[in-house]
């Protein structure tokens, strides 16, 4: 069979193994220039205080001040150890889930008819989608129905968020449209389980799941807004790589980058509706931010 894209065929593996990590690390920066760019406007309110304090000029009243100085929060802290765990927790799960495609690839579809294989990676690609988290170190367990009420409450929505039972459906939906688009992709690139656009795939899922932890189970509103937008990214040069490959398959898949799209925009309304905490991991900082998972 002949690629729908001739030229995809001559690009070497590692050249398209560089392509995505080079994605992944696209991703990862931004949330370190987000984090860098929130310490800096913090010492930069701090240094004006300071001169101001010095020319005799007060932003404070000082009969205040030193009545509730005990009760004065510290500066928020980056906690950089937890960035450092997202980045390596997520290549480890992408590379785990790699590692089990290989063998895959090897022990199973290389000795079965093509025809019977795509229903076969439909299948695997269906429950990648639901169950990526398996492969994941990180706790991406779900919140329990006692968290969720507690979130519910403790939540400020914006009018137009979506009622909660159409996510379950959106998401079922999405989960068909992701192993069809995937298997089509696996059909075009010459049953290649391991071709460059379903290693984009993977690495959406895998940064998805890392998403989920920040926002649902380690309730960090601030920092999961630059992370879904990372999830965004992922999604949208997944889009791309099936369309080049495969238009059709490029088309199925693109409701997925819409809805992640609206997921992005919910994200951020959140964020600025219930405190605008720091956009990076603080330590010791916990919210009740509303588990609404753009990516499984």
């Amino acid at each position: 069979k002949q690629l729908s894209n001739p030229s995809f065929k001559n690009r070497p593996m590692r050249v398209n193994l560089i392509i995505l990590l080079s994605s992944i690390s696209l991703g990862l920066s931004f949330v370190t220039v987000t984090t860098t760019l929130n310490r800096q406007k913090i010492f930069r309110v701090e240094n004006s205080a300071k001169k101001l304090e010095s020319k005799g000029i007060s932003l404070f009243d000082h009969s205040t001040l030193k009545s509730s100085t005990s009760d004065t929060p510290d500066a928020p802290q980056c906690d950089y150890r937890a960035i450092k765990r997202y980045a390596l927790s997520t290549s480890f799960q992408f590379a785990m889930i790699v590692a089990f495609m290989k063998v895959l690839q090897v022990s199973v579809l290389s000795r079965i008819p093509a025809s019977f294989g795509k229903y076969l990676v439909g299948f695997y690609f269906g429950i990648m989608s639901l169950r990526s988290r398996f492969f994941s170190p990180l706790d991406n367990s779900r919140p329990t129905q006692v968290k969720e009420q507690m979130r519910k409450q403790n939540t400020i929505k914006p009018w137009w968020m979506p009622p909660m039972f159409v996510f379950p459906i959106v998401w079922s939906t999405i989960t068909v449209l992701r192993a069809i688009s995937s298997t089509l992709i696996w059909q075009a690139t010459n049953q290649n389980f391991l071709s460059r656009p379903l290693l984009a795939m993977i690495a959406h899922l895998c940064i998805g799941d890392t998403w989920n932890t920040i926002n649902n189970v380690e309730s960090r509103r601030g920092a999961s807004v630059p992370a879904v937008f990372c999830v965004w990214l992922s999604v949208v040069f997944t889009t791309f790589l099936y369309y080049e490959t495969l238009p059709k398959a490029g088309l199925v898949l693109l409701p997925s980058a819409v809805w992640i799209t609206v997921a992005n925009a919910l994200i951020f309304e959140l964020w600025r509706l219930n405190g605008k905490e720091p956009m990076f991991p603080v330590k010791g900082l916990s919210s009740a931010a509303e588990g609404v998972n753009p990516s499984n």
